[in-house]
């Protein structure tokens, strides 16, 4: 009797601690159930992309809304099926953007920027001296620097020697807006910079080996 009375109260000691434990057991938390309840929900959602519209051809009338719209004026000053010529003015310089591969004066493919002038528009002479002069300072420019290239030629129209400083921009694989205003842009700073340059008597002669 005393013996089955002893099992009975252990069993029931047993049971009284295994009824502490098991609260505490069921409060307890995994790491997972301690992480902030609105961690995800207080993140910043992902911003939606942008769509800019590609462009793979230009129109004669959007070239000159688009440089009127960045400060430049603009006039078509020819035109026929393959090219048309927009004229503008950059760093005190007449500049002409061409627009080629186009279909019938409209859709064209790229466009080039480009400005002529007599060698005394850059303080030299018409003298064979001079014309070197021209050509080494206008190598000096295309060996060094980027974007833009000049050279020298003989003007079909005039029959003088010209300096020429352009830069050219394919629209056909796939272009923006805002890529050809840069374009635009970087060239009227490198228009200015260039003038500069070939007035700079340093340039005109190679430099020492």
């Amino acid at each position: 009797m005393a013996h089955r009375m002893f099992t009975t109260a252990a069993a029931l000691a047993i049971m009284a601690v295994a009824g502490t434990i098991q609260p505490a057991a069921a409060d307890k938390l995994s790491a997972s159930d301690t992480a902030p309840r609105n961690q995800e929900s207080s993140a910043a959602p992902a911003p939606a992309p942008v769509s800019v519209p590609v462009m793979t051809r230009i129109d004669p009338q959007q070239a000159v809304e688009l440089l009127q719209s960045i400060g430049y004026r603009a006039r078509i000053s020819h035109a026929d099926a393959r090219n048309v010529d927009i004229e503008t003015r950059m760093a005190g310089m007449t500049v002409v953007m061409t627009l080629v591969g186009c279909n019938e004066g409209r859709q064209c493919s790229s466009l080039q920027l480009r400005l002529t002038a007599t060698l005394p528009f850059f303080g030299l002479t018409t003298d064979p001296a001079d014309l070197q002069a021209a050509l080494v300072a206008t190598n000096r420019w295309s060996h060094h620097r980027r974007y833009a290239v000049a050279y020298v030629h003989r003007s079909r129209h005039s029959g003088e020697n010209v300096v020429a400083f352009a830069t050219d921009h394919a629209v056909f694989p796939g272009t923006t807006r805002d890529a050809i205003s840069f374009t635009i842009r970087n060239y009227a700073d490198l228009a200015g910079e260039f003038a500069a340059f070939m007035r700079d008597p340093s340039n005109r002669t190679m430099p020492n080996a």
